[in-house]
C-alpha cells in the first residue's frame, strides 16, 4: 500500500496518511466507492489492475467483484497526482518505467520528441508498439488554479464533466485564462449573467493603421513518430460493452420560454411535488414544471419542461428541496434521488445513501432546517437526516396536521403539508409548531380564480 508523510519530517513527528489506491476506494460508478477486486473478469478477461479496456475516454476502471460480466459493479480508479499522466491519450494512467521510445529505454520521464520542452512519459513499456503516452506532472500545482477551483466550490459549482473546465474533478495546469465556457454557464446559471451596459451616443475616432503583417504562428506540435499534442477531447462514454460512464451532460440556461398557453396549471388537481428553490415556489406535474415569478405579484410562469432544466431527472417526482448552505437542490423520485449543485448533478443515487432502509418507498417531503439538516417525510413518519436517522411519528412534532399528506415542503420559512387539494400550513413560535392556516393549493397559493 503507498503511503506518504503528512509532515516535512516522518522520523520525527510519525504523521503519515494512505495515497489514495483503488484498493481503498472508488469513485463514482454504481458501486457506492467499494475498492477495487482484484483479478476481476471483463469480457471474459481477467484484470489484475485498473484498466481503460472497454471505454472510449481512457478513464481507468475497475470491478468491484471477482465477476463484472455477472455483477455490473464498477467505479473509477483514483488518481495519483505524483504520477499520473494529463493530457496525451492517457489522461489518469500512471506513467511505466522502462519505456521504450524510438528503441531506446527511457526509467523517467522525458522532453525527447517534443520541442516545447515539456515532460512525457509512456503509460506502456513500448511506446513504438502502443503509442500511449501522456504528460508528466512535472509543473507542480499552480496555487492559482487550486484556489480558484476551490472558489468555484465555495460559490456552489460542482465538478464539472468538461476536462478543460476548471471545475473539473482532476488537475490540468494551463497558461491560458482557465475559464471554460462550462464554468461560466454554471456560474451564471446560479447568479445570472453580467448586465448589459447602458447603450452610449457614438463617438468618432480616428482607426489605428492596420498591420499588414500576418501573425506569426508557432507550431509546437512534435513529429509524426513521437507523441502528438494533448487531446482535448472529453469523455465520450462508455461502449455497449463497458461499463456505464458518468453523466456527461453539460449545463444548461434555464429555460424562459412557455411550452404553450394550452396547459393551464389551475386544472391540475394534485401535483406530484411542491418546492421552494432559489426562492420562488416551483409546482412540478407529470415531466413540466411551473413557477412563481419574484416580486409581489408572484405570476404564475409555464410550464416549462422538467428536462430543460434538470436533464438527468425522471419524468415524474415525488419531493424536492434546496438546502440552504451549500444551495444544493435534491430531487426524489421512488428509492432514488439526484443533486443539482447549479448545472452539474450528482446521481440517482439510492436512499441508502441518505441512510433511509427498504421500508422507505418513497420520500414524499422534505423541510430544510438550520446548520444543514433537513427532515424527511414518508407516510406516517420522518426522518432527521445528517443528525438522527430513526423514523419519528409526524404528529409528535407537528400536531393538526394530516398523516398521509403527498407533497411537504417549506415556503417563506413556514411549513406546508398537502392532502388532496388542501394544505395546512405550520408556524413555529416559541419551538412549538402549530397549524395557523388551512387553504386550497390553487386558490391560496396560485391566485387561480374560484368561478
Amino acid at each position: 500500500m503507498l503511503w506518504c508523510s503528512t509532515t516535512a519530517d516522518y522520523d520525527t513527528d510519525r504523521q503519515f496518511g494512505f495515497c489514495p489506491s483503488e484498493r481503498l476506494f472508488t469513485r463514482d460508478g454504481n458501486a457506492d466507492g467499494k475498492p477495487c477486486v482484484f483479478p476481476f473478469t471483463f469480457e471474459g478477461r481477467s484484470y489484475s489492475s485498473c484498466t481503460t479496456d472497454g471505454r472510449s475516454d481512457g478513464y481507468r476502471w475497475c470491478g468491484t467483484t471477482a465477476n463484472y460480466d455477472q455483477d455490473k459493479l464498477y467505479g473509477f480508479c483514483p488518481t495519483r497526482a505524483d504520477s499520473t499522466v494529463t493530457g496525451g491519450n492517457s489522461a489518469g494512467d500512471l506513467c511505466v518505467f522502462p519505456f521504450t521510445f524510438l528503441g531506446k529505454e527511457y526509467s523517467a520521464c522525458t522532453r525527447e520528441g517534443r520541442s516545447d520542452g515539456h515532460l512525457w512519459c509512456a503509460t506502456t513499456s513500448n511506446f513504438d508498439k502502443d503509442k500511449k503516452w501522456g504528460f508528466c506532472p512535472d509543473q507542480g500545482y499552480s496555487l492559482f488554479l487550486v484556489a480558484a477551483h476551490e472558489f468555484g466550490h465555495a460559490l456552489g459549482l460542482d465538478h464539472s464533466t468538461v476536462p478543460e473546465a476548471l471545475m473539473y474533478p482532476m488537475y490540468s495546469f494551463t497558461e491560458e485564462h482557465p475559464l471554460h465556457e462550462d464554468d461560466v454557464r454554471g456560474i451564471q446559471y446560479l447568479y445570472g449573467s453580467r448586465p448589459k451596459p447602458e447603450p452610449r451616443p457614438p463617438t468618432t475616432t480616428t482607426a489605428e493603421p492596420q498591420s499588414t503583417v500576418p501573425p506569426t504562428v508557432c507550431v509546437t506540435g512534435p513529429p509524426t513518430t513521437r507523441p502528438s499534442e494533448r487531446s482535448t477531447a472529453g469523455p465520450t462514454g462508455p461502449p455497449s460493452a463497458g461499463p456505464t460512464g458518468p453523466p456527461t451532460a453539460g449545463p444548461s440556461a434555464a429555460p424562459t420560454v412557455s411550452l404553450g398557453p394550452g396547459e393551464d396549471i389551475c386544472n391540475v388537481d394534485i401535483f406530484d411535488a411542491i418546492a421552494e428553490i432559489r426562492n420562488r415556489l416551483h409546482f412540478f406535474k407529470d415531466g413540466k414544471y411551473w413557477r412563481l415569478s419574484e416580486g409581489k405579484e408572484h405570476r404564475v410562469q409555464g410550464p416549462f419542461l422538467i428536462k430543460d432544466r434538470w436533464p438527468a431527472l425522471p419524468h415524474k417526482l415525488d419531493s424536492a428541496f434546496e438546502e440552504p448552505l451549500s444551495k444544493k437542490i435534491f430531487f426524489f423520485s421512488g428509492r432514488q434521488v439526484w443533486v443539482y449543485t447549479g448545472a452539474s448533478v450528482l446521481g440517482p443515487r439510492r436512499l441508502d445513501k441518505l441512510g433511509l432502509g427498504p421500508e422507505v418507498a418513497r420520500v414524499t417531503g422534505a423541510l430544510p432546517r438550520e446548520a444543514g439538516k433537513v427532515l424527511l417525510f414518508s407516510q406516517q413518519n420522518f426522518w432527521r437526516f445528517d443528525v438522527n436517522r430513526s423514523a419519528t411519528r409526524v404528529d409528535q412534532m407537528f400536531p393538526g396536521v394530516p398523516l398521509n399528506t403527498h407533497d411537504i415542503f417549506q415556503y417563506q420559512e413556514k411549513a406546508y403539508f398537502c392532502q388532496a387539494r388542501f394544505f395546512w400550513r405550520v408556524s413555529s413560535r416559541n419551538e412549538v409548531n402549530q397549524v395557523d392556516y388551512v387553504g386550497y393549493v390553487t386558490f391560496d397559493l396560485l391566485k387561480c380564480p374560484e368561478d
